[in-house]
């Protein structure tokens, strides 16, 4: 199936979203954003009011499918950064296929979400004054090379992590860790590198990271 192995061929494509608005978003809009381009997208992509995405063969070329219900990791992120300015932020999605149709049908589907549903609560209700439309909003769309070494050689005997997003990691069990270590963000990491270069999202770190934690401060609210 062409969404459960992605390899070697798998390109990255990044759709920056300028709102060009002074609408001031709230602490974190990444859910508000997510559910929106949901909720365009299935209208977009889900031509077929009978399609439920649950038997073949429609799930299986069903965009909408794969990035919102099927159990596997889902080919896309959005980027937005706890208390951002601006409604900006950057769509990446992973593609093995290069379908020049898959990225034209989240093009629109960030169209129709941007100017036509809006972000904020209840925007599927066309008298909801919780919404925000921007009319004014422009794209811009770029390709990632995904062999791009990005590391540096450089060195430091401290390293600071800022999450400037929520960081949600869950075990196996698929329970929500509240107490999150250095060796969590380095396995989810390397699980995700190890899905999208050889379709196994299980592998463990083939290194025992050594360490000093000189302090750390989350909130698992």
């Amino acid at each position: 199936h062409r969404y459960h192995k992605l390899g070697e061929n798998m390109q990255y494509y990044r759709i920056d979203v300028i709102a060009n608005s002074n609408e001031k978003p709230s602490f974190f809009i990444g859910s508000a954003l997510r559910g929106a381009f949901g909720y365009a997208l299935e209208e977009i992509a889900c031509k077929d009011a009978t399609c439920k995405c649950i038997e073949k063969p429609s799930k299986d070329r069903c965009l909408y499918y794969h990035l919102y219900k099927s159990d596997t990791m889902k080919p896309f992120r959005i980027d937005t950064e706890l208390s951002a300015r601006t409604y900006d932020f950057s769509l990446y999605f992973f593609s093995q296929d290069n379908k020049v149709s898959d990225i034209e049908t989240i093009l629109s589907a960030l169209k129709t979400m941007m100017t036509k549903i809006g972000i904020g609560r209840d925007c599927r209700k066309k008298s909801s004054v919780h919404c925000i439309k921007f009319p004014k909003c422009t794209y811009s769309i770029a390709t990632i090379d995904p062999h791009l070494n990005a590391l540096t050689t450089k060195t430091s005997t401290q390293v600071k992590i800022h999450l400037k997003t929520p960081c949600i990691l869950t075990n196996a069990n698929k329970e929500r860790l509240r107490d999150i270590g250095i060796e969590d963000i380095l396995s989810s990491i390397y699980k995700k590198h190890s899905y999208f270069a050889n379709a196994d999202a299980y592998a463990k770190l083939p290194f025992n990271p050594k360490y000093k934690l000189v302090s750390k401060k989350i909130n698992a609210e």
